[in-house]
């Protein structure tokens, strides 16, 4: 099960200098990556992983990352709620392998929302996605809705399309899930089969 929300950006422009983490706290008013500066464009895709509590995904999570991702100019923006595992400073120690990885320790603010616009505000990519560290997305699909992304304002994975699944999801979070999508179908007027994404 994969839907990344890929966002057209624009610009081309020289590569990024480091992305830092400061570790100082920060609260709505202050984001985490406000003394980073890039220029848009300066990568082709930046992939924002809001993260919670998700440091035994991420060994895994970024191995996958750099496979399929690889022969790609690309950054990764961890944005991370100060999980109590830690999961900013695993990340951090990853950096030293992956050089295409940032990190963004946020305190005092929470919330999949926010750290997602987070990401995308400070993402130096052309094309900025998102998508979840549970593993439960399919990092393989990226390549192919980077490519709908270069013929559209957006595209948006699905988990409703061939082979996708709900995953391991109880009967009741699948009813909610069926019901949350007719409702925002419904309200919004959208034809995405996965309007939740």
């Amino acid at each position: 099960m994969a839907y990344p929300v890929l966002l057209e950006k624009g610009h081309e422009h020289s590569a990024p200098g480091r992305l830092v983490d400061p570790s100082l706290p920060n609260r709505i008013a202050r984001n985490p990556l406000a003394d980073f500066e890039c220029e848009k464009g300066a990568v082709d895709f930046t992939l924002v992983l809001p993260t919670y509590n998700e440091s035994e995904n991420l060994p895994l999570l970024f191995e996958r990352i750099d496979r399929t991702l690889r022969g790609l100019c690309f950054e990764v923006i961890v944005v991370d709620d100060d999980s109590p595992d830690q999961t900013w400073l695993v990340a951090r120690e990853f950096q030293k392998q992956y050089p295409w990885l940032r990190v963004a320790r946020r305190r005092g603010v929470r919330g999949l929302s926010s750290a997602v616009v987070c990401g995308f505000r400070y993402s130096c990519g052309k094309i900025s996605g998102v998508m979840d560290a549970d593993l439960q997305h399919d990092v393989e699909v990226l390549p192919m809705l980077l490519q709908e992304a270069a013929h559209a304002e957006f595209s948006v994975a699905t988990r409703r399309a061939a082979g996708g699944s709900d995953g391991e999801c109880s009967a009741l979070r699948r009813f909610g899930s069926t019901f949350a999508t007719g409702l925002a179908r419904f309200l919004a007027n959208v034809p995405f089969s996965d309007p939740m994404s």
